[in-house]
């Protein structure tokens, strides 16, 4: 087998491989000196040195996001024959079961997040102009994700999804659903 690297670049990554050596042995050395002179570090750094290496994982994503996920994976598998409400409803009915333990609380997670989008004045203005329901297209553009939502909100619904939104006229969740939970805050 050939290199490709000129001999000028093996030179640089010999010269560099053995400095890395032999900074580690010298280093290994010192730290070996140090262990047995140094007296250990208290509990408090120790635990404070493990916090900032964990504190680098991402938080957990809300239910209602990992079930639209799973939702989403499923109605986009099927043939574009088949993707309509119904079976947008079907797949979400089917990711909510499945991370819910009440199903009915994700059409209620999802009503909340639409609202999000509902209280935008933009928003409501262009599918007034369309002729569509807001509170129906916004449960659609959830059911689409977080950056898409993220996007209308920021940019708009038009540039971002354009004529699709008339795709989104009928209802996704059915509105006079409530969730077990909901109905016990309630009394």
């Amino acid at each position: 087998m050939q290199n490709n690297f000129s001999p000028s670049v093996k030179g640089v990554f010999k010269i560099m491989a053995n400095a890395i050596i032999n900074g580690q042995n010298n280093v290994n050395e010192q730290n070996a000196a140090n262990a047995a002179t140094a007296t250990p570090a208290p509990v408090a750094e120790q635990k404070e040195q493990q916090t900032v290496q964990t504190s680098r994982r991402r938080a957990p994503s809300a239910p209602i996001w990992s079930a639209l996920t799973v939702a989403r994976r499923m109605f986009n598998n099927l043939p574009s024959v088949l993707q309509n409400t119904e079976t947008k409803r079907m797949c979400l009915k089917e990711a909510a079961e499945r991370t819910y333990g009440d199903p009915k609380r994700a059409s209620y997670d999802i009503k909340n997040e639409a609202r999000k989008l509902t209280n935008l004045m933009d928003f409501g203005e262009y599918c007034r102009k369309n002729g569509l329901k807001g509170e129906n297209v916004a449960e659609h553009v959830v059911f689409e994700g977080k950056t898409v939502m993220r996007r209308v909100m920021e940019y708009g619904v038009e540039s971002v999804l354009g004529t699709k939104i008339q795709m989104f006229a009928e209802p996704l969740t059915d509105g006079k659903e409530k969730s077990a939970e909901s109905e016990a805050n309630a009394e």
